[in-house]
């Protein structure tokens, strides 16, 4: 029996380390936003990234169907081609497609990683110029490369109907970012409803980087990976992967009194919902 998975969430909360882990397992083949990965290094790249269908299935959730369709031959081609017993992809644009996942594969293991909502926007927003894996709004200002314009034109921000969509342009990069955290988050959550418990596994960021080796093992568990964890694979799980060298924002304690209301404003709801709490 074959087994295709995804794996989904905010994005900077674990899924390149995940898909470094699952690809170094035998008769596994786990790819990371569409891509081949060893460690940082870029490989090949097997699927499309669905970076502009995201916010299109977002801002339309009635499309995401049709838009996944397409994608859909990609996914069955890959599997058939690879012929491992475990095919899978890791990537935060899957947030606004898992009903169409449940629909039209509905015996796909999904993995849901999330993160505490400070350390998302602490890590997400970066003056890093280039950005290599842009992944939150960028501050005000900041020279965009090419890939984190197109980015950009696919990341998730409020739907026209929402009021907070003509006070957009003017919120702060941390109220901006505290959004698409929380927001990426529920639309994750609510979807995830819809599914059997037995084919879904959410996994706390922190608990991945403090416990690795147990976290680790539920997640095969979880995939039906029955084979012996390799030499390599146990070296990765000390590793560190896409960890940021240097932070736009200090540590919570320090941040400004505007910073700290724009991030509990928009994220202090998803915050408590995720058991995190924010001492003011």
């Amino acid at each position: 029996m074959r087994t295709l998975f995804f794996a989904t969430g905010s994005g900077r909360c674990g899924t390149m380390w995940l898909s470094n882990l699952l690809n170094s397992e035998q008769n596994t083949l786990a790819l990371h936003e569409g891509k081949i990965r060893v460690e940082e290094s870029v490989g090949d790249q097997y699927l499309p990234f669905l970076t502009l269908q995201n916010k299109q299935a977002y801002d339309n959730p009635s499309v995401a169907d049709f838009l996944f369709d397409k994608y859909r031959k990609n996914i069955n081609d890959n599997f058939e081609k690879h012929n491992v017993g475990f095919f899978g992809d890791i990537a935060y644009n899957y947030a606004p497609f898992l009903s169409s996942i449940r629909t039209k594969y509905p015996s796909a293991k999904v993995i849901f990683l999330y993160r505490n909502g400070i350390d998302f926007v602490r890590s997400s927003t970066t003056n890093e110029e280039p950005d290599p894996v842009p992944v939150g709004w960028p501050p005000k200002g900041k020279k965009l490369s090419k890939l984190e314009r197109y980015i950009n034109l696919g990341r998730i921000s409020p739907r026209g109907n929402d009021p907070l969509y003509r006070k957009w342009s003017s919120l702060s990069v941390v109220a901006k970012n505290a959004w698409l955290w929380a927001e990426t988050n529920r639309i994750i959550i609510e979807q995830l409803a819809e599914f059997d418990n037995d084919n879904v596994l959410t996994v706390r960021f922190e608990d991945f980087v403090s416990s690795p080796q147990i976290v680790y093992d539920e997640i095969r568990r979880f995939l039906c990976i029955e084979h012996p964890i390799s030499t390599q694979t146990k070296a990765l799980l000390t590793s560190r992967i896409n960890s940021r060298s240097t932070k736009y924002l200090p540590i919570w304690e320090e941040w400004s009194a505007n910073d700290k209301a724009d991030f509990l404003n928009f994220a202090g709801a998803m915050m408590k919902k995720l058991d995190y709490g924010v001492d003011c």
